[in-house]
C-alpha cells in the first residue's frame, strides 16, 4: 500500500472493545494484501478497552475515534466519507486473513456479472459458517424449515427436487457439502456483513446501511435495496477468510435469538406485503408459544442445569411473543 496514489480498495473496520481481535486482523491485511492499492479506515465506536494503543501501533490506518457507540450499520456509514477507493470493502475486527484474497475478488466483481461478493467465513472450531441465503420471504421461511427437517429426518436426496419444485434455491444455511459445496461460487441473494465487497458508488447510491436494524438484518436490506436496482450477490467460495465469531459456540444466546427475529420482522415489515407480515408474526407466535410448551415439558425431566438454561430460552420466546403481538418494534429490549 502506498500513500501517494489513490487506493483501489478501502477497508472499513468498525471497532468497539475488540482491541486484541483488531490487532491480529490489521496485522493479518497488512501481512497477505499484496498487487492492490489500498487504504484501512477504522471507525472506533468510542471502546473503553486499548482499542487506541493498538491503532497507534499502525500508523497508515485512517483511525476515526467517535464520543459514543453507533453501532454497526451507523458506523459504516459514518465511516464512509473517509473512504476514496473505487471499491468498498466491509470487514469486521474478529476477522484474520490467511492468504491474499481481495485482489481476486475485485477481479471477480470485474470480470463476472455480480456485484456484491464475500468469501467463504470458517469458524474456529473449522466448521463454515452460514453466510449466504435467500431474501426472506414468507414461502422460503416455510421451505427453508421444511428442508432443514428433511435433513433431520434423513431425507437428503429429496430435498434438490423439492427445491427445484418450490423455485427455492439451496442455500450454505443448510451446512451440507452434498447440497452446497462451500468452495464454489454461488448466485445467492444475500451475503454476510463480516467481510463484504462492493463497489463504493453502489453502496452510497442506496444511502448504505439502514440504521434501523440493530446488530441483524442490515445485511439482508442492503441487499434487497441493491437487487432492487439491478445488483447481483454471489457466495465467493474460491477464498477464505477466518471468523473468530460466536456463531461458532452452540449454546443459546437470548439476547442474539430475540434480536435476530426482531431484525427478521423489521425486513418483512419494510420490503414484503401486508398479508405476508401477519401471516409471519403469527407463525413466530404459535412457533414460540409451541416452544414454551415443549421447554416446560422437558423441565420435569431434566437436571437443574439444564433446567436453566431451559429457563433462558423460555424467557426468550416470551420476549418474541410479546414483541410479534405488540407489532411493534421502537420499544427498548430489557437489558440482558
Amino acid at each position: 500500500m502506498t500513500q501517494s496514489t489513490q487506493p483501489t480498495l478501502s477497508i472499513i473496520i468498525v471497532n468497539w472493545n475488540t482491541a486484541d481481535l483488531l490487532d491480529a486482523c490489521l496485522k493479518s491485511v497488512f501481512q497477505y494484501t499484496r498487487r492492490l492499492e489500498f487504504e484501512v479506515i477504522v471507525f472506533d465506536n468510542h471502546s473503553s478497552d486499548h482499542s487506541r494503543t493498538v491503532l497507534e501501533k499502525y500508523p497508515e490506518v485512517k483511525a476515526v475515534f467517535h464520543p459514543e457507540n453507533l453501532g454497526f450499520a451507523a458506523g459504516n456509514n459514518a465511516a464512509l466519507p473517509y473512504a476514496t477507493g473505487e471499491y468498498l470493502l466491509l470487514l469486521n475486527p474478529d476477522t484474520e486473513l490467511t492468504d491474499n484474497v481481495f485482489p481476486d475478488m475485485i477481479n471477480w466483481i470485474k470480470d463476472c456479472p455480480c456485484d456484491i461478493i464475500a468469501p467463504r467465513l470458517r469458524l474456529p472450531d473449522s466448521s463454515i459458517q452460514v453466510s449466504s441465503g435467500n431474501f426472506p420471504r414468507l414461502k422460503t421461511v416455510i421451505f427453508q424449515n421444511l428442508f432443514l427437517l428433511l435433513e433431520r429426518w434423513g431425507f437428503v436426496l429429496s430435498i434438490p427436487a423439492l427445491s427445484r419444485l418450490s423455485g427455492i434455491p439451496l442455500g450454505a444455511y443448510l451446512g451440507n457439502e452434498k447440497l452446497w459445496r462451500s468452495d464454489q461460487v454461488h448466485s445467492v441473494d444475500w451475503v454476510s456483513g463480516a467481510c463484504f465487497l462492493l463497489r463504493s458508488d453502489d453502496f452510497r447510491s442506496v444511502g448504505g446501511f439502514d440504521e434501523a436494524f440493530v446488530l441483524y438484518g442490515e445485511e439482508f436490506d442492503l441487499c434487497r435495496r441493491l437487487a432492487d436496482k439491478g445488483k447481483k450477490a454471489c457466495y465467493f467460495g474460491l477464498s477464505e477468510i477466518i471468523h473468530h465469531s460466536g456463531a461458532s459456540i452452540r449454546e443459546f444466546r437470548e439476547k442474539s435469538y430475540v434480536l435476530h427475529f426482531i431484525a427478521s420482522l423489521r425486513y418483512f415489515r419494510k420490503h414484503r406485503p401486508g398479508w405476508e407480515v401477519f401471516c409471519y408474526r403469527w407463525g413466530i407466535i404459535l412457533s414460540c408459544t409451541g416452544k414454551i410448551v415443549w421447554e416446560k415439558l422437558r423441565q420435569l425431566l431434566i437436571s437443574p442445569n439444564a433446567k436453566a438454561q431451559s429457563a433462558v430460552k423460555v424467557r426468550a420466546y416470551q420476549q418474541l411473543i410479546n414483541v410479534y403481538l405488540k407489532n411493534r418494534l421502537d420499544e427498548a429490549l430489557p437489558e440482558k
